[in-house]
C-alpha cells in the first residue's frame, strides 16, 4: 500500500507540473489562440496576382508563389463551364481590394501544419497591415471556416467569428 501511495503522489506531482507548464505558455500574438510552444514563421510579401477569395499569388524571395489561405473557404468563381457560386465574386472582390490597397502583406506559417500543399500552393494565415485577413472574410460573410485542424495558431478565435457573422446573418449567412 505504501507502495501505491507513493505512485499516486508522483503521479499528482507530475500532472500539478504539467498543468502549471501549460498554464504559462504565451500565445504568438495578442490574439486569443491556442498557446504555441514553437515559434511561426512569418515572411513579408507582395502581391503579384488576386486569384480568388481564398488563393493568391504573391512575391516570395523574388518568386511569384501561390498562397492559400489557412483555415478558410470561400465561394468557387465560375471554371471549367460551372458558374459562379453565390458570393464567390464579392469575396475575391473583397480578397483582391484588401490585398492591393495593403500597405504590408505578411504571411505565417502554421508550425503544426505542413508548409505547403499537394498542389504546391503555400498555406499561411494572411496579415494585411497587422489584421488577420481571413478574420476580415469570415465577418464580412464571405467565408467558412474550413480544414481546421485540432491544433492550429488561430482556429479557435475564427470559430467564434464565423459563430457571430452567422448569429448576426451576414453574407453567405442571410
Amino acid at each position: 500500500m505504501a507502495c501505491y501511495n507513493k505512485v499516486m503522489k508522483t503521479c499528482w506531482v507530475l500532472v500539478l507540473m504539467l498543468s502549471l507548464v501549460a498554464c504559462s505558455a504565451n500565445p504568438s500574438t495578442n490574439l486569443d489562440v491556442a498557446p504555441t510552444t514553437k515559434d511561426t514563421q512569418r515572411y513579408t510579401v507582395t502581391l503579384d496576382q488576386c486569384t480568388d477569395g481564398d488563393t493568391a499569388r504573391v512575391i516570395l524571395n523574388g518568386q511569384s508563389v501561390s498562397v492559400r489561405f489557412l483555415s478558410i473557404d470561400t465561394p468557387e468563381l465560375a471554371r471549367n463551364g460551372s458558374p459562379a457560386q453565390p458570393y464567390a465574386n464579392d469575396a475575391a472582390n473583397f480578397t483582391c481590394n484588401h490585398l492591393q490597397d495593403a500597405d504590408d502583406i505578411v504571411l505565417e506559417l502554421d508550425p503544426y501544419l505542413e508548409p505547403q500543399d499537394q498542389y504546391g500552393r503555400w498555406l499561411a494565415y494572411v496579415w494585411i497591415d497587422e489584421v488577420l485577413l481571413q478574420e476580415l472574410l469570415i465577418e464580412a460573410g464571405y467565408a467558412d471556416l474550413r480544414y481546421a485542424h485540432r491544433v492550429s495558431l488561430y482556429d479557435q478565435q475564427l470559430q467564434k467569428i464565423l459563430e457571430l457573422t452567422q448569429q448576426r446573418r451576414i453574407g453567405r449567412w442571410q
